[in-house]
């Protein structure tokens, strides 16, 4: 069934929007595709999104990308489907970017495609960069990412990279001592290798889903499809230089040593990497802005000093506050799995005028709920974390904004939403712009990718995001779409949830519920 894009009759019979069922059976995607730029040009009406994606480059010196096609998938099923797809057509690249992969059936038959991809196509180069740490961490049975890829590496062009995050140079020695003594799963607190891309010759399947079992199931998240050479090529070439730096296979099976990279020289090349170049521009001035679909990677690794991806949000919401004050109305919609916004992101969110919207897991839906020991009150703690965002915006919206005449045309409190599925839990992240408050507004822009927009994700992780903004009608429907699957596995909930007696510490020696886990989650929330 095709659904061609609204516009002006045209001689051109290129369908450029059509919904279709992948071929596995397991859902229906729309595949959006770029308008012939002379038969389709864009409305001459360019809402602040956009704008802000075409100053990126002179700004920010970003590249700004046209992406041919998009897919917005819906489900852990499709995401997977999608990946085993994308080995099987591959032919010249396929480079995997996850904090790690898991050691079930299912890992096993997505590692399994691979083997069989590098094998029948010799001119395949398959490259895999995880974080180091939960890259070699065995499972109970003594299995992980290391040994499952073992059989993989051995193929000439197959190559598992292990990377080993760099430490913050402010690091205190205490610190120091410690994230060298501690047990793997507890020195991951002071760093990991975050980022997810999944790129496959000209695409890139982008999301924050990490490639194991969970998340092939029933661990929400988001899962975005772009076909777009440049931006393949840019986290292919990503992966590259982050394999130049990492350990491989070999090399950790057989001696993991302690090596230090040159991480002087990996901020360098991650730079030129992502900051454009004169000659890079597209030779076409205005192609950019006749496309479209516009997208923009982003990459954040502060121990290194790139903070791209944290100045770029931050400025898109100073942007959205200054069109605020033009007069300009408009909704956002924020996810974050483990929500802990930094208090630049709390107050550039609650100054910014938009209505607000955010979903964020109910402890329930939290991935370490009901986990043995220390782990069991994190659920917790991101809730008292969330109360501390909900007051602080609130507080701001119904005094100090209304003071400064801030929040007269807008809603004032953030309307929070808890994903509660049942026997699911959530990890989606992301953020959505819509131009105008109507009940018949679209988004027109999103944020993908790894980022929680937490104290993680700016001071502690490496990230990597994409900014993408259409005017293509049907993508925007399909944008919607997914924010309100997401939220129809939510709860709304306001501050009176934090007063019931889950969201409430009853005894002090108890992992769950202890008087001790709000002193805690307020003294490493900066690690959270």
């Amino acid at each position: 069934m095709q659904h061609p894009v609204s516009g002006p009759a045209v001689a051109c019979m290129q369908p450029h929007a059509t919904w279709t069922r992948d071929e596995h059976g397991v859902g229906r995607y729309l595949t959006v595709h770029t308008k012939c730029l002379d038969c389709h040009p864009p409305s001459s009406a360019m809402d602040f999104f956009r704008g802000f994606l075409l100053s990126a480059r002179s700004t920010y010196r970003l590249p700004v990308f046209a992406a041919k096609r998009v897919r917005i998938l819906g489900s852990p099923e499709e995401f997977y489907a999608e990946l085993k797809a994308r080995i099987r057509t591959a032919r010249r690249r396929v480079s995997l970017a996850s904090l790690y992969i898991g050691t079930g059936d299912l890992e096993r038959e997505l590692v399994s495609a691979l083997e069989v991809a590098v094998t029948e196509h010799p001119g395949l180069k398959v490259n895999i960069v995880v974080d180091r740490n939960r890259g070699t961490r065995p499972d109970r049975e003594g299995n992980s990412t290391a040994t499952l890829c073992a059989s993989l590496v051995l193929e000439k062009n197959a190559q598992l990279s292990l990377f080993k995050m760099p430490r913050d140079p402010q690091a205190s020695r205490a610190r120091l001592f410690l994230e060298s003594y501690l047990p793997p799963r507890f020195n991951e607190m002071f760093q990991t290798f975050h980022l997810k891309a999944y790129a496959f010759d000209d695409s890139v399947v982008l999301s924050g889903a990490n490639l194991s079992t969970d998340y092939f199931t029933n661990r929400q998240d988001r899962y975005i499809v772009v076909e777009c050479p440049p931006l393949a090529r840019f986290y292919h070439n990503v992966c590259d230089i982050l394999s130049r730096y990492s350990m491989a296979h070999a090399q950790v099976m057989e001696a993991p040593g302690h090596e230090k990279p040159d991480y002087a020289s990996l901020k360098s090349e991650l730079e030129s990497a992502l900051i454009v170049e004169d000659d890079l521009v597209p030779h076409d001035s205005d192609f950019a802005e006749r496309a479209e679909t516009l997208v923009v990677p982003t990459l954040q690794l502060k121990a290194l000093g790139i903070d791209v991806d944290e100045n770029v949000t931050l400025g898109l919401l100073h942007g959205i506050k200054e069109r605020f004050h033009a007069g300009e109305e408009s909704e956002i919609f924020v996810a974050s799995g483990y929500l802990n916004f930094t208090d630049d992101y709390i107050d550039a969110l609650r100054t910014a005028g938009a209505r607000t919207n955010v979903v964020t897991a109910s402890p329930e839906a939290n991935g370490f709920y009901n986990a043995l020991g220390a782990p069991g009150a994190i659920p917790l703690g991101y809730s008292m974390l969330q109360s501390r965002f909900m007051a602080a915006f609130n507080s701001y919206r119904r005094n100090e904004g209304t003071e400064k005449g801030e929040t007269a045309r807008c809603e004032r409190d953030v309307c929070m939403f808890e994903y509660n599925r049942p026997g699911w839990t959530f990890h989606g992240k992301g953020f959505w712009y819509t131009s105008g408050t109507a009940e018949d507004a679209r988004p027109s822009g999103t944020i993908v990718g790894s980022s929680n927009f937490g104290w993680r994700s700016v001071l502690r992780d490496m990230e990597s995001s994409v900014l993408l903004h259409t005017t293509n009608a049907e993508l925007q429907e399909a944008m919607l779409e997914e924010w309100q699957s997401m939220i129809a596995g939510c709860t709304q909930v306001d501050e009176s949830i934090f007063q019931t007696k889950r969201r409430q510490t009853t005894e002090w020696f108890s992992w769950t519920q202890g008087h001790w886990i709000r002193p805690a989650s307020h003294l490493i929330r900066k690690f959270m």
